[in-house]
This record gives structure tokens, sequence and C-alpha cells, in this order.
């Protein structure tokens, strides 16, 4: 026993010696934050510039690509947290925004060309085909392969389904439009729907309190930030985390852990403890958002948004559709463990049938030769070939369920004032 503490006593002196200064927490040690953390570090508020800076050593084609040509721009939106900047073009023009925040070249009319069949995409990154140029994307490639389908690209980087929701509710009646599709990447997206501060889950440095739902009395309600703008976080809580804040998170963020935030009086200067603890809590948040639950609380909200928006499209007079697309590490998963196939089928099944619309993309990627699945131009995401397979998987599918009908007049969205 002696012999045992003296060696903790020891490494803590060791360890205690390895420990740098950091602003936004009791230190770091080996690159690593130790708790207690700034909850939201005020020197982490976004600042005011756009995204033209070069995204580091990536050339492609002799040329240095910047951050907005992966990314795009991105402006403070009261509901959503955040929505892409209207009418910008990053420095290479890979990336282009058009009148209504929409990666596309042209303006998107109120009323949809005459004789075209208008198609919405909603989702996060994947839906938006990030990574690529706006010509590589797969909702451009799907209209270019589709006579009379007009398709309007509404994905944006970090959205939750939540935020794809909100953000059909504030176009539904400006916009007419035939079908809706929503794109869900449930490795990416799950955790998304249960947090409402990015940096709680991911090694991420974006401290806005974003919106999420939950299921009331078998009702989802929408929990909004206590925040009409992001600026306000940082105003409020820049030197001490205000009860305000921490109330919101206990009740709505499943990756707010008060403990990460304080420091106990037993062992709480201890370097070993923190270093523990930090383990311990890296442990449970990788739990949430690596886990594919079907019937977890996360896919639980995420299914009744799906069906929600459903029923919402159609009672504009559209169709809707849920696209479940795998990413790597789902392909890896779905290869490798029968559990969670099963689970992917079941989480599937449970939120189609004959309750609403759904495309699977699993089949089509897991027999996908391996240059079909390239990887994007920065290494994440998806290249330009999986794009290009993702576009003729959902024209296929969309065909295969009645829903792609050139120049359709029926099944139209109504307008305000129609």
């Amino acid at each position: 026993m002696v012999t045992a503490l003296a060696v903790l006593l020891l490494s803590e002196i060791d360890l205690r010696l390895l420990v740098q200064p950091s602003g936004r927490s009791y230190g770091v040690i080996l690159g690593q934050e130790l708790p207690p953390l700034d909850l939201i570090p005020y020197s982490a508020a976004p600042s005011k510039t756009d995204r033209d800076g070069w995204h580091a050593g990536l050339v492609v084609d002799g040329k240095r690509i910047s951050i907005g040509d992966l990314w795009g721009f991105q402006r403070e939106d009261a509901v959503l947290g955040y929505a892409p900047k209207e009418n910008m073009t990053s420095l290479n023009g890979w990336w282009q925004s058009n009148n209504i925040g929409a990666r596309e070249r042209r303006d998107t009319t109120a009323r949809k060309p005459p004789g075209k069949q208008r198609l919405l995409v909603f989702g996060d990154s994947y839906a938006q085909g990030s990574r690529v140029k706006q010509e590589e994307s797969w909702p451009h490639l799907l209209e270019r392969g589709s006579d009379g389908l007009e398709v309007v690209n509404l994905g944006a980087d970090g959205y939750s389904m939540a935020q794809s929701y909100l953000r059909y509710r504030q176009l539904e009646r400006e916009i007419e439009h035939d079908l809706v599709l929503l794109v869900f990447v449930p490795i990416k997206d799950l955790w998304r729907d249960i947090n409402t501060i990015r940096s709680l889950a991911k090694d991420w440095d974006y401290y806005v309190v974003l919106p999420r739902f939950v299921i009331e009395q078998d009702q989802l309600v929408l929990a909004a930030s206590p925040y009409e703008k992001a600026s306000r976080v940082f105003e409020e809580n820049g030197v001490v985390a205000s009860d305000e804040l921490k109330s919101h998170l206990s009740k709505y963020d499943r990756f707010y852990f008060e403990e990460e935030f304080r420091e106990p009086r037993l062992l709480g200067r201890s370097v070993l403890y923190k270093i523990g603890l930090r383990a311990w809590l890296l442990y449970r948040k990788r739990a949430l958002y690596r886990r594919l639950d079907p019937d977890g609380e996360a896919m639980r909200v995420t299914r009744r948004i799906f069906w929600e928006m459903n029923d919402e499209v159609g009672d504009q007079g559209g169709r809707f559709a849920v696209v479940f697309m795998p990413s790597r590490r789902d392909l890896d998963s779905l290869r490798a463990s029968a559990r969670y196939a099963a689970n992917w089928k079941r989480m599937v099944d449970s939120t189609c049938g004959d309750r609403m619309s759904c495309i699977d993309l699993s089949a089509a990627f897991l027999d996908a030769p391996p240059d079909r699945l390239d990887r994007g131009h920065d290494g994440s995401h998806y290249g330009p070939n999986a794009n290009g397979l993702t576009a003729e998987s959902i024209r296929r599918q969309l065909s295969d369920l009645g829903l792609l009908a050139a120049g359709r007049s029926g099944s139209t969205a109504r307008m305000v004032g129609d």
C-alpha cells in the first residue's frame, strides 16, 4: 500500500511538471485540455471574417484551395443558429450560393420553371456535396442527368435533421416545389439531434447554441436557443457561464456533463484525477455519437422529425422522401457487424414502411467498387466518383418510387396567396 501511494505521488508530481497553461481549461497535457474547462471560451467567439483563408496544404489542379471553396459561407440566423449566406462565391468558384442561400449558380425563383419538376434537397454536408466542386456535387449531377428536373441544393455543413426541418419551414410557402429530399447520414447526424453546442460533443471550435427538438407528451416540441444572436452566447457567458445556459444544457444537451466544467473539492486539483475524468467523459461521449441505436432518444427524435416533415410537405401538396446515406464508418460497420446491419435495417423499416417514402443507399454503396467511393478533395466526405454514384442511385430509386416524373403538373406545393 505504501509503495503504491508513493508511486501515485511521484506520478502526480511528474505529471504536474508536464502541464502547460491554457486560457480555456485547468491546463494542457500532451495536447489535451484538462478539466475544469471554460464552458464558453471568450476567445472562441466567431470572427467577422469570411472564409477566404487558404486551406492548409491543399492544392488541386495547381490552385490553392480556400476554406470557402470547401465549406462555403455562413451567416447568423435567429432560428437555425446559422444558415448559408446568400449570393456568395468562393475564391476559386467551387462554392456559390444564390438568392436564397442554395448552392446554385442561378437564382431560385418563387415559381418553378415551366415544364419542370422542382426537387429541394435538405440535410448536412453530405447532402450539400461538400468538399467537391459545385459541378461535381451529386445534386448538380442528379439534375444534369434527369430531363425536366430542377434540383435546388439547400444542404448545409454541420446541420442536424432539426435544423434541416426548420430550414424547410422557412421556405415551404415561398418556393414552389414538387419533391423534397432530406439526406440522413446516421453516424454523422444522429448525435446532433440530442446536442445543442457542437463543441460539447466533438473537438469543434463552435459554441453557438443551436435548436433541437424533444418529444414531450408524444409531441415534437422545439427547444429553441435562449439567444437571439450567436454573439449573445459569448457576451453573457464570457467569464462565468450563466445559470440560464447551464439550465438549458442540462435539459436539452446530452453531451453536457457538469463535472467537466467544475472542480470538485476532493481530488479536484489532482492531475491524475483530471486525466481519468477526461478519459471517462470522452468514452461516454463517443458511446453517444458512435452508436446506432434504433430505439434510442436520438433516433426517436429524428424519426419524428422525418414523419412531421413528411406530413408538412404533403400538406403543401408535395412528395417527400428520406435518403439514408451511409458514411465510410457506416459501411465498415455494415460489412463487419451483423448486429450493425440488423440495426440499420430496423432503423429504416421502423421509419418508413407504409408511412413514408425512403431511399436506402447502403446496398448500392456496399456493392460499389472501391474507386467509386473516393474521398473529397480534402480527404474527408465523398469525392467526385462517389457523388456520381449517389446521383445515379437516387435517380433510380426516385424513379422506382414513382416520384421522378418530368414535367408533372400535379402534386405541386402551394405558395402563399394560392
